[in-house]
């Protein structure tokens, strides 16, 4: 049986979850939910010695394709799996639409230039890093950032 043929046998899509179903008769897993979290948020399922994201299953469920790439999850939470959530994505893409760092004082893609003591934008854009200018405020410099990600990330912005 192929991977593929498994995950169409033994789970069942409820929800944004991933059920068992069809195991074994009598096994204590049938009707339970798929998978353990890794540590990072994200749902992982074994199959055939193999750990597979539960985001990655669903969006094979639902559009019987893999990937091509990657997945990423349209409001930044790792554990909501909805099928709703999920969209296909460059590895580019996905880091488009990434969570702030924890801990960090100041907006995305604005960075303190202490020579000047003022607020730089930059973006990331192919993998190069493209400057919008210093602002002496933060705010300014924040509406910059967003203004630029919504131009040139679109709807990963």
């Amino acid at each position: 049986m192929t991977i593929e043929e498994y995950i169409h046998h033994h789970l069942e899509y409820k929800d944004g979850s991933l059920y068992w179903k069809n195991l074994v008769k009598g096994s204590r897993y049938n009707g339970r939910v798929a998978g353990v979290d890794n540590g990072k948020g994200y749902r992982q399922i074994r199959i055939a010695g193999k750990h597979i994201y539960a985001h990655r299953v669903i969006f094979f469920i639902h559009h019987g394709r893999w990937p091509k790439e990657q997945i990423d999850h349209i409001n930044k939470d790792n554990t909501d799996n909805r099928i709703e959530n999920l969209r296909e994505c460059s590895r580019s893409q996905n880091h488009m639409n990434r969570k702030d760092k924890p801990g960090r004082d100041l907006p995305r893609n604005v960075y303190l230039e202490p020579s000047t003591n003022k607020y730089r934008v930059v973006l990331r854009l192919n993998n190069v890093p493209m400057s919008f200018g210093c602002y002496k405020t933060v705010e300014q410099a924040k509406s910059v950032a967003r203004q630029a990600r919504e131009k040139y990330y679109g709807e990963f912005a």
